[in-house]
């Protein structure tokens, strides 16, 4: 029961936190803005009708001309003397019923004033193909220069063509090719103007002078929002949604369309990019090739032709939908085939099948599913039915399923990981629960949110026990404050804690396990992005963590593990080309602190990993470590690690390691591979030359059946032969049979 209660909460917990994301966007957008004109122009007309009898009684019939004359200067003005004229028949012949009269009429004199005064957008000039969609309208058509505008109306502008609209004498939008541009908002009152519009793709110049205190001008894009201060300025969405604002004059305010990070005020010759989901990049220098205020486009001889144009405009909006990530592809498998023997669960005979094993990852949106799938051939080529004639059989074969990518505001991932780090790995580096796998299925859970100001990242290897768990809550102070400094502004600062709270997971278990043999590392970090681009990106930030120990673990001798070790750690972590992680990093570590203390090969060696911590606290070691690591489909992974030290009584340091592994997925989930090279007290000299400070380690198992495995371990080290005064192998073999229950 009591696991089941932390699922469901878990469960819960998830269900709210994607719900409270997808509601936070939704309240970002401003519906209720769309709404507003009409209601002021409603009231705005109903009081200047009240007024406008009494004051316009005494005017000659002859004004009656004014408002075809003066219609483009003051059609407002003009139309309220029309409708007083109008009026002033009914009032001199009907007298004595006015108050019955006035009841019917006033509300059919209120609409056509709304519609006639309604502000309206120029078409100013125009080149190419331009199409129009009038709002209430599905059809599109031909827009043309001298057309006017209203609010809800979009405009496509297909290849080579662009279009400029003026809104008033001092502010034009020049709308330039394969564009989409929809104007929102038109709000024209005596006491504001409020212009909002959106550019769903494409690019926009927009020249507009000082605006004063009750005007506002905003262009909004899919993921974020521009308020205009007066200048000349550039918006360009790609086809990602990414957003990048260039100002050439005057300032532009600039914020994520939810808020996250708050407003970034870039200024004259300086731009700011928005993506998705990320809060507005610091304002910086416009790169000196693109700083000039883009020039006039000079007029082509003749417009291009439809064959030129863009895909339809509603064939875009529809590319408007979310897409899957960048760099990921709706599908993605490996696979392998092979022979293996398996017992017929009805004869209970032996029998040869052929293999086909598939492992594909199926992604839809932001929603990606790793399965494991294992089809089972006979001699004439017939499906073995049995792997696939119950609904108990699919959970088998679902490896994971996540939700975004990890660094996204918001990442969820259910099933089995192969390489998981809390903060920057001084606690927690590349941690694995699938070492055992397929005999051994753990459901492990992840949850990353980050909400800008403040986020966290958790772990649990797996939900059936809750054994192995972590989390690192961090806040941007800056952000919280309402501060955005340059460079700094991103500065987080985290708290992290990973607990085992039973490594002898053969035994019972309490709240720390009952023979209290926990073991807990915990610290605090700062990081900073210095770099985030899709071919390189680079973190630096800086650790201090702790090492505790259960009381199991003091059993009254000299030689017993002791708690309290302290790690510090500073340095830069990243990306490289996509497939390259990196750390440099240096190090500063009590003899009793493990670096990376849940690695890899943790599961494998938790029962008696914290039996190996020194007893001693000194000598208090520093020096640098680097690694590299590559993964290949999650199938292929590879790691390289420089370790060195200042004391080293025992010549250990420089230390090398450098480990393939092959996932056995790729060997038909019948045999397991890997290699391992190791080298301490490396000189560079003499890097490649076996010789006493060398070990090379290969490992392959060989599943025999069921739950029963066969490894074998080959280890080689190398001694000196004074005679033939060369270096020879020392081989040493070990075969061991594995059972997993």
């Amino acid at each position: 029961m009591k696991r089941k209660s932390i699922i469901l909460l878990i469960t819960s917990f998830v269900f709210l936190a994607i719900v409270s994301s997808l509601f936070a966007q939704v309240e970002s957008k401003p519906v209720s803005e769309e709404k507003k004109p009409v209601v002021e122009e409603k009231k705005a007309t109903v009081s200047e009708e009240k007024k406008t009898p009494v004051v316009e009684e005494k005017k000659p019939v002859t004004e009656e001309k004014k408002p075809v004359v003066e219609e483009k200067k003051a059609p407002a003005v003009e139309e309220k003397k029309a409708v007083a004229e109008e009026k002033k028949p009914v009032v001199e012949e009907k007298k004595a019923p006015i108050p019955e009269e006035k009841k019917p009429t006033i509300p059919e004199e209120k609409k056509a004033p709304v519609e006639e005064k309604k502000p309206t957008v120029l078409v100013e000039s125009l080149e190419g193909t331009v199409r129009v969609q009038i709002a209430g309208k599905t059809e599109w058509e031909t827009l043309k220069p001298g057309m006017t505008l209203s609010a809800g109306d979009t405009i496509s502008v297909y290849a080579r063509s662009q279009v400029t609209l003026k809104y008033a004498e001092d502010r034009t939008v020049k709308i330039n090719e394969n564009s989409m541009y929809t104007i929102k908002q038109l709000k024209v009152t005596p006491e504001a103007k409020e212009t909002t519009s959106t550019l769903w793709v494409g690019k926009v110049n927009t020249k507009i002078k000082k605006l004063q205190a009750a005007e506002k001008f905003e262009i909004h894009t899919p993921v974020a929002v521009c308020a205009v201060r007066g200048t000349d300025f550039d918006v360009e969405v790609a086809e990602d949604k990414s957003t990048k604002v260039k100002v050439f004059e005057g300032n532009v305010g600039v914020k994520e369309i939810t808020g996250l990070g708050g407003e970034v005020l870039v200024g004259k010759g300086q731009q700011s990019v928005v993506k998705p989901g990320v809060a507005p990049t610091p304002a910086e220098a416009i790169p000196p090739e693109k700083a000039e205020v883009p020039k006039p486009e000079v007029a082509k001889p003749e417009a291009p032709g439809l064959a030129e144009a863009p895909a339809p405009p509603e064939e875009k909006k529809e590319e408007k939908k979310p897409a899957a990530p960048a760099g990921k592809k709706p599908f993605n498998m490996a696979g392998s085939f092979g022979s293996v023997t398996l017992t017929d669960k009805k004869t209970g005979k032996q029998k040869v099948y052929s293999r086909l094993s598939l492992m594909p990852e199926i992604v839809i949106g932001k929603i990606g599913v790793g399965l494991d799938l294992n089809f089972y051939f006979d001699e004439d080529n017939r499906l073995r039915k049995e792997d696939w004639d119950s609904w108990d059989d699919i959970p088998k074969k679902i490896v994971y399923v996540r939700y975004g990518q990890k660094r996204d505001p918001l990442y969820v991932f259910l099933g089995g990981f192969r390489a998981v780090s809390i903060g920057h790995g001084l606690i927690m580096n590349r941690y694995s629960n699938m070492l055992e796998f397929p005999d051994v299925r753990k459901l492990g859970f992840e949850l990353d949110i980050d909400r800008g100001k403040w986020g966290f990242e958790s772990v649990i290897t797996d939900l059936n026990r809750v054994d192995v768990f972590g989390a690192r809550p961090y806040l941007r102070p800056f952000r919280l404050l309402g501060i955005n400094p340059p460079v700094i502004n991103k500065l987080a600062v985290g708290f992290t804690s990973v607990v085992d709270r039973n490594p002898n997971s053969d035994k019972s278990v309490g709240a720390f396990g009952k023979d209290d043999d926990w073991v807990s590392v915990s610290g605090l970090d700062l990081d900073l992005p210095v770099l985030e681009k899709k071919a390189f990106s680079m973190l630096a930030f800086a650790d201090i963590a702790r090492l505790s120990l259960g009381k199991a673990y003091d059993v009254g001798v000299t030689t017993q593990p002791k708690s309290g070790g302290m790690g510090y750690a500073f340095g830069f972590t990243g990306n490289l080309l996509v497939l390259f992680n990196y750390r440099l990093e240096y190090r500063a570590v009590e003899n009793n602190f493990v670096a990376g203390y849940f690695d890899t090969y943790y599961d494998r060696d938790r029962d008696t990993k914290a039996w190996s911590i020194s007893p001693k606290r000194k000598p208090f070691k520093k020096g640098p470590y680097a690694e590299l690591t590559l993964n290949l489909m999650n199938k292929i992974n590879f790691i390289l690690c420089y370790e060195d030290y200042n004391l080293d009584p025992a010549d250990y340091y420089p230390a090398i390691h450098s480990e393939f592994v092959v996932d056995p997925a790729l060997l038909f989930n019948k045999y397991s591979f890997s290699f391992a090279f190791d080298k301490r007290n490396v000189r560079f000299k003499r890097l490649f030359k076996l010789d006493e400070n060398t070990l090379v380690t290969t490992q392959v198992g060989y599943q025999l059946g069921g739950n029963v495995s066969l490894i074998v371990t080959n280890k080689k080290t190398f001694a000196y032969d004074p005679v033939e005064k060369k270096y020879k192998s020392v081989t040493r073999t070990n075969i061991e049979t594995k059972l997993q229950f």
